[in-house]
């Protein structure tokens, strides 16, 4: 009923208050409804539509709810993707949108995380999500195990919300394969976090998860100077481009995939670092010029 209240107050408030411009944040497939009426309530009033899109399952498969709101909302929206690819995917599926700006989420990353110096040890592999099968913590898992069992005597830290009881059953699987070699430092914020990068070497991110479109962790990984693995779902391919680490195409062996690259990190760690470092900076400047053309649209 809070849910309901909020979107209709809002669209009585697109119809009738002062702003000419209309920002929606689209929702996944339930919430959809709400904002085909929110779009319809901004034609109606005449106010420009500018729409969000922070989620990857209507975009990587057709829906007929996103089909709508695309019509709806009409060609003169301006639609927000998180990526140059997220975008493409957009209009190459829905044929009546007008016009795609890119605006990644690396405004969200924390600027003071930052890289230190690797000490001496073992390859040491990261994880941190609301873990949960769905964000992949199991692939994770069963990739160092097979690391271990291929010679590579890696070392797992993983961080984040125990909420799950399947979350809770792989930390409980882990110990008992790992043992002193794994560390679950739960969740993580501020000087944590950074303490949490400086303590792995390398960032696994193994997402199934239908909505993923970027992944900030990812992001923040990079930042600390720690090269990252992971399935390649909408943005993150192209946010590890070709020096942020190894963008693993979905369905193929993530465990392969890390074991490789892990051993390849070995032979020069501090070059792995620094090119991951590079890619975040990269990033962060592409971002800028993001901003510049999200801020156009909204100079009417």
């Amino acid at each position: 009923m809070t849910r309901l209240w909020r979107y209709l107050s809002g669209t009585v408030l697109i119809l009738f208050g002062p702003e000419r411009i209309v920002y929606l944040s689209v929702n996944m497939r339930r919430g959809l409804p709400f904002n085909i009426l929110m779009a319809a309530a901004a034609r109606l009033a005449g106010k420009a539509l500018r729409a969000h899109h922070h989620n990857y399952g209507t975009i990587a498969r057709f829906h007929p709810l996103m089909a709508a709101f695309v019509r709806v909302a009409g060609k003169d929206c301006v639609h927000f993707s998180n990526c140059v690819p997220m975008g493409r995917e957009m209009e190459e599926r829905y044929r009546a949108i007008g016009r795609v700006v890119s605006l990644s989420n690396i405004g969200s990353v924390d600027d003071r995380l930052h890289p230190v110096c690797r000490p001496d040890r073992p390859v040491t592999i990261g994880h941190m999500s609301s873990l949960m099968e769905e964000k992949g913590i199991d692939t994770v898992i069963d990739a160092v195990i097979a690391m271990r069992a291929g010679g590579v005597p890696a070392r797992l830290v993983l961080a984040g919300p125990d909420l799950e009881p399947y979350a809770r059953g792989q930390i409980r699987r882990t110990q008992s394969a790992l043992k002193d070699d794994f560390r679950f430092v739960g969740p993580v914020h501020g000087e944590a976090k950074q303490a949490f990068f400086d303590s792995i070497d390398i960032f696994a991110f193994a997402t199934r998860y239908a909505e993923e479109t970027q992944g900030i962790v990812n992001l923040e990984a990079m930042a600390c100077g720690k090269p990252v693995v992971a399935f390649a779902q909408c943005c993150i391919a192209s946010d590890i481009g070709e020096q942020g680490g190894v963008a693993v195409s979905p369905g193929s062996d993530f465990s392969a995939a890390l074991t490789g690259y892990a051993e390849h990190f070995l032979g020069d760690p501090a070059t792995a670092s620094r090119k991951a470092r590079a890619r975040f900076e990269t990033l962060r400047e592409e971002y800028r010029s993001e901003v510049e053309r999200v801020v156009e649209t909204f100079l009417l």
